[in-house]
């Protein structure tokens, strides 16, 4: 079976970027990963859902001389049961890798092998 991917592509405008700029894009775009962060939380249950003004961009490593790094997320998910005593919200990170290649941040994230493309947007 052939591994998926989606590749998320942003114009850094220079080819030297700091974390600065990259942690920036990140934060711009944050609506871009919504959706991959289903990955993390995927239970094929309608009641769960990822609470979107959760996610944060922590600690963007982008060591000296390097056109590689990475960026941690952190978000919750929420399960609604109907009961107070069953409802329950989780915390998740996960850490996402980038590298810069002429110009661009590039962001390729493995799909999981029942998605495509086409479920993600």
């Amino acid at each position: 079976m052939e591994e998926k991917t989606l590749k998320l592509t942003y114009p850094l405008g220079t080819h030297s970027p700091t974390i600065n700029d990259i942690e920036n894009i990140i934060h711009e775009n944050l609506k871009d990963f919504h959706v991959l962060l289903w990955l993390f939380i995927d239970e094929n249950d309608a009641r769960t859902t990822l609470l979107e003004d959760s996610v944060q961009v922590e600690h963007v490593t982008l060591p000296a001389n390097s056109d590689e790094g990475s960026f941690d997320l952190q978000f919750e998910s929420e399960f609604y049961a109907g009961c107070k005593d069953m409802n329950s919200t989780d915390e998740h990170e996960t850490t996402v890798e980038f590298f810069i290649e002429n110009g661009q941040l590039i962001i390729d994230m493995l799909l999981p092998p029942k998605w495509g493309a086409s479920d993600v947007y």
